[in-house]
Parts: structure tokens; C-alpha cells; sequence
């Protein structure tokens, strides 16, 4: 449940304003995890969140899950394996999750603050951690738009 409790938490923040300002790409870097976004994203800290980045529309955090926190032979799971533990723990039904392109993410919504958010979440293996990326925004009548950017 710690995956999405920080979500929660967070979700608040989605109304902090971003700087009227041109739109250019910006690259990221948190040890080894990096991401590009557009220049309206502003990095910030959050309470269990190992990258965290906020702007006027969107939010994207991602948690990072050590193999060696999690149990042994951890390690050795699939992304796959690891979207249907997220979900399982959860308590999300297994058909959110998606495959595309060999991308593993979930897809679904909830509701927090009484508005109704979007979420993709992104489950990314590296050498020693499960990183799950998650995209944010608040819920429109069309949801495919948000995920083509995310």
C-alpha cells in the first residue's frame, strides 16, 4: 500500500503554481534514475518518494523498492511479476495492468482531495531495485490524451 500512500498525501500539490514560462525539454537526475520532462516541472522532496516532480497539471513520483528490502530471490522477478504484486497489494484488479511496447505500467484511476485522478504507473527493473514511475493528472473526460504524454 505504500506504493500509492504517498500519492495520496501529495496529491495537494497538484495546485502549486509553475512559472509562466517557455516549454523546453529538462533532464532530471537522482542518482541513478533520470527522466525528461518539459521545463514546467519543478523537483521537490516528498516523504517516501525517491524522485518527486510537480507542475501545474502533473505530477510524477517514483518509488524506488531495493531487492534486498523486499525478500530474497525478489531480484529475479519479471516486470511483470512485479505489476501484479503492486496491484495484489494494492487491492487493484490485475486487468489495469498493461503491457506496450514490453512497457509494463498500470492504469486506473482514484480518487483523492474529493477530485478523481489518472494514474499510469510505470514498473521499471534495474540492477538492484524495482522503480515504479507514476504519472498523475487530474481525470478528464479523455484519458487517452494524458497517457500518450506520460
Amino acid at each position: 500500500m505504500k506504493y500509492f500512500a504517498c500519492f495520496f498525501i501529495v496529491i495537494a500539490m497538484l495546485f502549486v503554481s509553475s512559472c509562466n514560462k517557455a516549454v523546453e525539454e529538462e533532464s532530471y537526475q537522482v542518482d541513478e534514475f533520470s527522466i525528461v520532462l518539459d521545463s514546467s516541472f519543478k523537483q521537490k522532496d516528498a516523504s517516501g518518494a525517491y524522485a518527486y516532480f510537480i507542475s501545474r497539471e502533473y505530477l510524477v513520483v517514483c518509488i524506488k523498492e531495493e531487492f534486498s528490502s523486499l525478500g530474497e530471490g525478489y531480484g529475479e522477478f519479471s516486470e511483470k511479476k512485479d505489476a501484479e504484486i503492486v496491484c495484489a497489494s494494492n487491492e487493484k484488479p490485475t486487468d489495469c495492468i498493461k503491457n506496450e511496447e514490453g512497457s509494463y505500467y498500470l492504469e486506473y484511476t482514484a480518487t483523492a482531495e474529493k477530485k478523481e485522478y489518472y494514474y499510469n504507473s510505470f514498473i521499471k527493473k534495474g540492477e538492484s531495485a524495482f522503480y515504479i514511475v507514476t504519472f498523475t493528472a487530474e481525470m478528464q473526460e479523455e484519458n487517452s490524451l494524458y497517457h500518450d504524454q506520460f
